[in-house]
C-alpha cells in the first residue's frame, strides 16, 4: 500500500509540472523543500523543518559510503529510512550530500543501475537519482545516461504501467534539474546538457530539457 501511495504522489508531481508548462522546476532535494508537502509525500518524510541546521562539527558528516557489495545494502537501508520520520531532515540531507560527494566511479555506476532498474523499489530508485545529482561534476556521465535512458512504457489511465512511466520521467527530470543547475555557472555542464538533449527520446523530457537550456542561455 505504501509503495502505491508513493507512485501516486509521483504521478501528481509530474502532472503538476506539465500543467504549469515547466514554470515550476521539480526540486532535486528529496529531504526538504520549503512550502512543499508534496515532495515530502513522495518519500514519506515530514515537511521541511524551520529549525536552522546546527553549526558545530557533526561526526555523521564525515562518513564515507561503504565499499564493495556493502554499498547496495547501504542504499537499500537508506531508502528504507526515508519512510521513517526524521527529527532533523536538514541534517540528514547534509549527511547524504556529503556522502555523495565521496562516491567513486563504481558506486556512481551502482546508483545509475538502480535508478534504471525497472524491478528496483521506488524508494531506492528515487534515492539513487538524488545521490547522483549530489555527486556534482563527477557524476555528469551517469546523469546523462539516466536522462537519456528509456522510460517505462505507459498504459491505460491510472494503471500501474502509467504510474511507473510517470515515476521514470520524474527521476529523469530530477537528473535534468541537477545538470541544468550546474550548467548555469559551468560551461562544461552547459555543453553536456546541450549534447544530452539530442539523445533524449521521450518527447516530454526532451521538451523540458530544451526549456532548461533556453533559460540558461538567456
Amino acid at each position: 500500500m505504501k509503495s502505491v501511495k508513493i507512485l501516486l504522489a509521483i504521478v501528481v508531481l509530474v502532472a503538476a509540472a506539465i500543467l504549469v508548462a515547466r514554470q515550476m522546476r521539480p526540486s532535486t532535494n528529496i529531504y526538504s523543500e520549503p512550502n512543499s508537502e508534496s515532495r515530502a509525500a513522495v518519500i514519506g518524510l515530514p515537511p521541511h523543518s524551520e529549525t536552522a541546521p546546527r553549526q558545530e562539527a557533526d561526526p555523521e558528516l564525515s562518513k564515507a559510503p561503504p565499499a564493495g557489495q556493502a554499498f547496495q545494502a547501504w542504499l537499500t537501508e537508506e531508502a528504507r529510512q526515508m519512510d521513517l520520520p526524521h527529527s532533523d531532515s536538514t541534517r540528514k540531507e547534509r549527511e547524504m550530500t556529503t556522502i555523495a560527494t565521496k562516491m567513486n566511479a563504481p558506486q556512481r555506476r551502482a546508483l545509475l543501475k538502480t535508478a534504471q532498474d525497472a524491478k528496483a523499489p521506488a524508494g531506492e530508485k528515487i534515492l539513487a537519482a538524488y545521490l547522483l545529482v549530489q555527486t556534482g561534476a563527477a557524476g555528469t556521465e551517469e546523469l546523462k545516461e539516466l536522462i537519456t535512458s528509456p522510460v517505462a512504457v505507459g498504459g491505460e489511465a491510472h494503471s500501474l504501467a502509467e504510474m511507473e512511466s510517470m515515476r521514470d520521467k520524474t527521476l529523469r527530470i530530477m537528473a535534468l534539474d541537477g545538470l541544468s543547475s550546474r550548467a548555469r555557472g559551468d560551461d562544461k555542464a552547459r555543453a553536456a546538457l546541450a549534447k544530452t538533449i539530442s539523445e533524449i527520446q521521450d518527447p516530454y523530457i526532451k521538451s523540458y530539457a530544451e526549456s532548461q537550456l533556453s533559460q540558461i542561455s538567456e
